[in-house]
């Protein structure tokens, strides 16, 4: 059997096979700071770093040279690159999206709790307010399959619309839609 042995000069720094292997979840809201993120690779020193995009993690726990653990800063929607820096000023960054492992900010799905008033004519134009969380600024908002009229968000728990007519009397249900990103 054949292997190989490296010579190295002493003078130069030792070769790193730093890696970011996984990170998991690898998505989460973009308020970030909600739950633990596990990073796994190879190489990590106490005391390393970690990155999202160009904002600091809010904790690092060094675990071992083979995984971290993080939570997640505030962030605008979308993929970040993640990169780990050890004190001694080596990184590495994480790859692309299509690697899985980088991390993707989500904008929370909106909810409905509560409507004021709750009932109106079937002709619609009653004025109601929506509230809940995770309404985004440009959301839209249908009663059963239609359109309410003029929907106002107020903030991330309020909303403002006018119900549409409908043909007929009954219940609907009512769905808040954000943006896409």
């Amino acid at each position: 059997a054949e292997d190989a042995f490296t010579y190295i000069d002493p003078t130069l720094p030792p070769p790193q096979f730093r890696s970011v292997d996984a990170i998991v979840p690898s998505s989460g809201p973009m308020e970030g700071g909600t739950e633990e993120i596990v990073i796994r690779g190879s190489n990590f020193q106490s005391g390393a770093q970690v990155f999202f995009g160009n904002s600091s993690a809010l904790s690092v726990a060094f675990i071992s040279p083979t995984e971290l653990r993080a939570y997640a800063p505030p962030h605008a929607p979308g993929f970040v690159a993640v990169m780990v820096e050890n004190p001694d000023g080596q990184s590495v960054t994480s790859g692309t999206s299509d690697s899985g492992t980088g991390y993707t900010y989500i904008v929370p799905s909106p909810v409905v709790t509560t409507l004021t008033p709750a009932f109106g004519p079937a002709a619609g134009g009653t004025t109601v307010l929506i509230t809940g969380e995770g309404f985004q600024s440009g959301a839209t908002v249908k009663f059963g399959d239609t359109q309410a009229l003029d929907p106002v968000v107020y903030n991330s728990n309020l909303i403002s619309c006018i119900t549409p007519a409908r043909d007929s009397d009954g219940s609907v249900d009512i769905v808040v839609t954000n943006p896409a990103i």
